[in-house]
Formats: structure tokens, sequence, C-alpha cells
């Protein structure tokens, strides 16, 4: 058998370079929801609670939503990336009859999707 000068190289090329591309493909696709984190957001409405208890929840909240999104994009949220789940609270009150206190709290919180 008698080859062509580079003749057998330039198939061996393009064969490893399709195959290369491919498992570029399969390995990159989960790296880039690894790579993510998805916010979430509540809000508690008027509730009968300490603001502490406000807050607790309504970061609670945001955090499960931002675990559904994770779930959505195909990714599998991570409670604890970190030191744990990230979130803040704002919160607003109103004084009601009688003395006792409303509590309304908005919760944002990002979860680590791996």
């Amino acid at each position: 058998m008698r080859f062509i000068h580079g003749t057998r190289r330039r198939k061996v090329k393009r064969g490893t370079r399709a195959a290369v591309f491919a498992a570029a493909l399969v390995l990159g696709s989960p790296a880039l929801v690894r790579a993510a984190e998805y916010p979430g957001w509540s809000d508690t409405g008027w509730i009968s609670a300490d603001e502490r208890e406000c807050c607790t929840a309504a970061i609670a909240i945001a955090s499960q939503e931002s675990e559904r999104a994770c779930v959505i994009a195909g990714g599998t949220p991570s409670r604890f990336h970190r030191g744990g789940q990230q979130g803040s609270c704002s919160p607003e009150f109103a004084q009601i009859r009688g003395g006792g206190t409303l509590h309304r709290c908005y919760g944002a919180a990002v979860v680590w999707c791996n």
C-alpha cells in the first residue's frame, strides 16, 4: 500500500478534531449549569409575627424559589455553598388596633447551582 504524503494524516486530524469538539460539547454543557447562581425573591404579605420570624420566612421562601429556578435549568441546588444560604430581608411593619403589630417582609436569596 502506498500513501501520498499527508493524506492519511489529514484524515486523522479531521477525526481527532471532531472527537475533541464532541467531547467539549458534552463536557462543556454541564459546566454551564454548574457555574451559576439563581436568585429568588419573596413577599410574605402582612403576617402576625415578629420581625425576625418574618425575615426568616421571607428568606426561606426566596431560597425555595432560587432552588426551583436551578432545577428548572437542569442543575442541582447546593444549599451550603460558601457557608450557607445567602439572603437578605427588607421588613415593614404596621400598627393595628389594640396595640399589635403586623410585619411584611421582602426576601431575596441566592442558591448555588451544581
